[in-house]
This record gives C-alpha cells, structure tokens and sequence, in this order.
C-alpha cells in the first residue's frame, strides 16, 4: 500500500494525472498506448485495482472468521470505508481534471487508509485452526529492517491438510 501511495506521488510530479483523460478505462481501452505518462498512470491504476482486491479478499477472510473478526472487525470495515471514498476520489481526481481539492483528499485518505496497517499486530495462530501459519520473518527481512526489527513481519499462511 505505501508504495502505491509513492507511485502515485511519481504521477503527479511527472504531471502524468490526465495522461489517461478517462476513468476506468485509459484512453477507452483496457491496455492503453505505450507511452511513459500514460503507462505511468495506467501501471499506478493497476495496482490500485491489486490493492484493493487484496484488502477486500482480507475483509472477506476475516469477516468469516469469527475469533479474529471480533478482534479486527472494526478495522477492517473502516479500511473498506476508505477503501471505498479512494476509488471515487481517484475517479473524482481525472473526472475534475486535477481539482487540488480532490487531490489532496485523494493523498489523505489514502494516507488514512495506509494508518490502518495495524503495527502493533500479532498473530494469533491458534484463532487459526484451519489453517497452518509459519513464520518466515526472518528469511524475508530487507535489509532497511535489520536494525529494527519490529517494522516486519512475514507469515506464509496455508490451508491445513
């Protein structure tokens, strides 16, 4: 999700925010013409649309778990939320050509949507009986994270056998 929000700091500083002037669509096609600007707005939409299948694939798993949705349930449903209010501001932002208003709603929900990464989180793995959890933390620890450690975590999450 932050690099998201960082590439969409690249989009606006390229001025690359109307090289796609329509929205969903890039120019009326799906995959637009090849040219930097707007494969830069195009790649920024795309991973937009794999965040927010993710974030929604996480509330449906955790909206169907019964232990962690009482723990997290609130959360989640304010990241839907927000999750909701960024994609119209993304479209309000090309529908209101650059509006600094939309734009600047658009970086600050997103922002607010960043904030609910839950830092101080553990995992339960025993409220997972379905499945098997297996910490890979420290196989996966770039290097920015050497020095504080509690930043990262890493579970690879399987459906038991």
């Amino acid at each position: 999700m932050f690099g998201l929000i960082v590439l969409g700091s690249v989009v606006r500083t390229t001025g690359s925010g109307l090289a796609c002037p329509d929205w969903p669509l890039c120019h009326g096609q799906l995959i637009p013409p090849l040219q930097f600007n707007i494969m830069l707005e195009w790649v920024h939409r795309l991973v937009a649309l794999l965040v927010s299948v993710l974030l929604a694939s996480t509330a449906a798993w955790v909206y169907a778990r019964g232990a962690v949705r009482a723990r997290l349930g609130g959360l989640v449903t304010i990241a839907l939320g927000l999750l909701a209010a960024q994609v119209l501001l993304g479209a309000l932002t090309v529908w209101k050509l650059l509006d600094p208003g939309v734009v600047g709603g658009h970086l600050a929900v997103g922002l607010l949507l960043f904030s609910t990464n839950f830092r101080k989180f553990r995992l339960d793995a025993d409220a997972l009986k379905d499945v098997a959890v297996t910490d890979i933390t420290q196989q996966t620890i770039p290097q920015d994270f050497e020095r504080d450690q509690r930043a990262h975590h890493c579970f690879e999450i399987r459906l038991a056998p």
